[in-house]
C-alpha cells in the first residue's frame, strides 16, 4: 500500500529512491510500531480493569463540592457568568 512516504538515508545522500533494503527496513519498523501500539492498548485496558475492580474513580476530580454544585445550579446562570461563579468558589476559569 503506497502512502506517499519517502525514506532518505542521511548516510547515503546520493540516492533518493527507496531501495529494496530500505523498503524492508520500513516494513520491519512498521511491524514493530504495530506491536508496540497493541501492547500499549492492552496494558491500558488491563490497568483500567484493575482500577475498576478496586472501585477507583476514573477521570478528573470534581472542582466543586456537592454543596457548591447545588448552589451554582440554583443560581440564575443567565444572570451570572461562569467567571463570576468561579470567583465565588475560588476557582480559575480558563
Amino acid at each position: 500500500m503506497d502512502k506517499g512516504i519517502e525514506f532518505r538515508s542521511l548516510a547515503e545522500l546520493r540516492t533518493n529512491e527507496l531501495t529494496s533494503t530500505s523498503r524492508r527496513l520500513l516494513a520491519a519498523l512498521n511491524g514493530l510500531a504495530d506491536v508496540k501500539r497493541n501492547l500499549i492498548g492492552t496494558r491500558t485496558a488491563a490497568g483500567r480493569e484493575r482500577a475498576k475492580a478496586r472501585s477507583v474513580k476514573l477521570g478528573h476530580r470534581a472542582k466543586l463540592t456537592p454543596h457548591e454544585r447545588c448552589d451554582a445550579i440554583r443560581r440564575d446562570i443567565g444572570q451570572e457568568t461562569f467567571t463570576d461563579l468561579a470567583h465565588t468558589n475560588n476557582l480559575r476559569h480558563s
